[in-house]
């Protein structure tokens, strides 16, 4: 007689293999975030002619726990994996933010439906994760985006 799998346990798997991907990019894009801000600064100075420096080098290892815990605060933990999907994306995206429909592809890249992209979209906007530009159809991580939105409270 055998054994049956056990599907919770395989989605807590799945899960957990998920978690620790996403841990593996967010130290990559943070690391770059570094690098990008380095690099502002030194072409500020050469544009200012204070200091002729060179591109800083790529940083290894882990990040500190103070990048870790500021990316904490910028990506919210999200039950939903799709709104998790798309709070990411929106973070990644910074200023620029993302439309609808390019929201939508990200959701669809990863195996699931509009419709659940819509849904989760609706709720990251409730809990006031993301911000929505209507004229613009763009959405936006919160604190990120234009100043103001017209109809934005």
């Amino acid at each position: 007689m055998g054994t049956f799998p056990d599907p919770v346990a395989e989605r807590i798997e799945a899960c957990d293999r998920t978690d620790a991907a996403l841990e593996t990019v967010l130290s990559e894009i943070l690391k770059l975030r570094a690098v990008l801000a380095a690099l502002r600064v030194d072409l500020v100075a050469q544009r200012s002619g204070e200091v002729a420096g060179s591109v800083p080098e790529r940083p290894t290892g882990r990040p500190s726990r103070k990048a870790r815990a500021v990316a904490a605060k910028q990506a919210p933990r999200l039950r939903s994996r799709v709104a998790q999907i798309i709070v990411d994306a929106l973070v990644a995206a910074g200023d620029a933010g993302l439309s609808g429909m390019e929201l939508n592809k990200i959701v669809a890249e990863h195996g699931f439906s509009k419709d659940s992209s819509e849904k989760a979209k609706v709720s990251i906007k409730r809990l006031k994760l993301a911000r929505h530009d209507r004229i613009a159809t763009h959405w936006y991580a919160a604190g990120k985006g234009p100043k103001r939105i017209p109809g934005e409270g």
